[in-house]
């Protein structure tokens, strides 16, 4: 079923871990991994019900 979701709806169903996070967006000192991963979930969200509104 997998591939029947267009690609950027897949990708945002795709789980973001931090272990995948270090390598994409390397953090300044002293900022928490917490606090990044919260934002880039809401984003995610936010993008997953833009994409599915216009789908």
């Amino acid at each position: 079923m997998a591939h029947l979701i267009p690609s950027g709806r897949r990708w945002l169903a795709t789980p973001l871990s931090t272990t995948e996070l270090p390598a994409d967006l390397p953090l300044p000192p002293g900022e928490h991994i917490g606090a990044v991963m919260e934002v880039l979930q809401r984003g995610r969200a936010e993008l997953n019900a833009l994409v599915t509104a216009w789908a």
